[in-house]
């Protein structure tokens, strides 16, 4: 392999393609890049076991096509030191790649492209496309209550529903939840359901873009693939059945509370500084237009608040909350107002934006 290439070239598709490159003591080979050159077209691989990620561009001249890989942060770091339109020369010399930049040279050890671990290729899928920001934004609304680490594997994900005309994306850590639905017209598109990885779901929001690129995306058994003009990721999926959410949504709520967004926010900063460490736990009482929130702390400190409502419920109501987390969906919630959906025995909070959102989120009473 030996080619030039200019600096801004090999840069902008290094700053992509390294994005999912870590310290990896176990399999040193992954903090490496996959480089292949053929017919001037350079393409960049990199992974991380759970995400693939896929890149490449042009090089201005070829002198022999070949593959190998090297460390990608190096090279990355390397190239940024050099101004845009400098000339790269890359050739590979006894197991070293050589980096000739203007009077200065470069040598990194590499490792060979067959022993590089690739993502099988993606036979017998489904596929269906949408626009990017569209993507993006439906995850956004919902990723947030994924679990961490939990023993309930398949809640350390984001579960994704495919329709023939509609995406639902749901989250939960079995404290909170959240569920984001969108319409698309995708008529040919066969039902599914999957989970992908939480490493997956956040490399996908670090590499889409808010804009109205369509982009491709295919389902299999395994995995997850979305191509764009510039990059083609990928990711596996997590095998498992997700808990049955449906029956949690209210849907006549006997009781509906209208509260300003930023107020409360602010009240729950406030009360959090006094709560208990261990769970953060509030105390909410409701009568008439009246919400009073008080915490207490395991040095017997208290904070208490009042804030004025919208109630259409008569009679008094009480139920305690995680501060951390009720503040956690208010602050992926972008409107002035908020309402909670309860029954009468207030075992789920539900909160949207407005009654028929469809941005669900809710939030499990703490009994203490």
């Amino acid at each position: 392999m030996k080619f030039i290439i200019k600096q801004k070239k090999l840069l902008k598709i290094l700053k992509k393609t390294t994005l999912i490159i870590f310290k990896n003591t176990i399999n040193p080979i992954l903090e490496n890049v996959l480089m292949v050159l053929d017919k001037k077209r350079l393409t960049l691989t990199s992974s991380n076991s759970e995400t693939e990620l896929v890149t490449a561009t042009y090089v201005d001249h070829e002198f022999s096509k070949g593959n190998i890989t090297v460390a990608g942060k190096k090279l990355l770091n390397i190239c940024k030191s050099f101004s845009q339109n400098t000339n790269i020369l890359i050739s590979i010399k006894n197991n070293f790649m050589i980096i000739n930049i203007k009077k200065i040279v470069f040598k990194l050890s590499t490792l060979p492209a067959s022993d590089y671990p690739k993502f099988d290729s993606f036979t017998k899928y489904s596929k269906f496309i949408i626009a990017q920001k569209k993507f993006k934004k439906i995850i956004k609304n919902s990723y947030f209550c994924m679990a961490k680490n939990d023993a309930r594997y398949y809640l350390n994900g984001l579960f994704v529903i495919l329709k023939e005309n509609s995406i639902q994306m749901v989250s939960t850590d079995g404290y909170k939840m959240a569920i984001s639905t969108i319409f698309i017209k995708n008529k040919k598109y066969i039902k599914n359901s999957i989970i992908i990885t939480k490493t997956g779901v956040l490399e996908i929001l670090k590499l889409l873009k808010y804009d109205d690129e369509n982009i491709s995306i295919l389902t299999n058994n395994c995995n997850l693939r979305i191509l764009t003009k510039k990059i083609m990721i990928t990711t596996k999926l997590i095998d498992g059945d997700f808990p049955n959410y449906k029956n949690l949504v209210i849907k006549k709520p006997d009781i509906t509370i209208i509260i300003k967004l930023e107020k409360l926010k602010k009240t729950l900063n406030r009360i959090s500084i006094l709560s208990d460490s261990s769970f953060y736990g509030a105390k909410f009482y409701i009568k008439n237009n009246i919400m009073k929130i008080t915490s207490e702390n395991e040095e017997y400190e208290s904070a208490k608040e009042k804030i004025s409502i919208v109630n259409n419920y008569s009679d008094a109501i009480e139920f305690n909350l995680n501060i951390k987390y009720f503040l956690n969906i208010l602050q992926n919630i972008e409107n002035k107002t908020i309402f909670l959906s309860l029954k009468k025995n207030a075992s789920i909070i539900q909160i949207q934006k407005k009654p028929n959102s469809k941005n669900i989120y809710m939030i499990m009473p703490l009994i203490f």
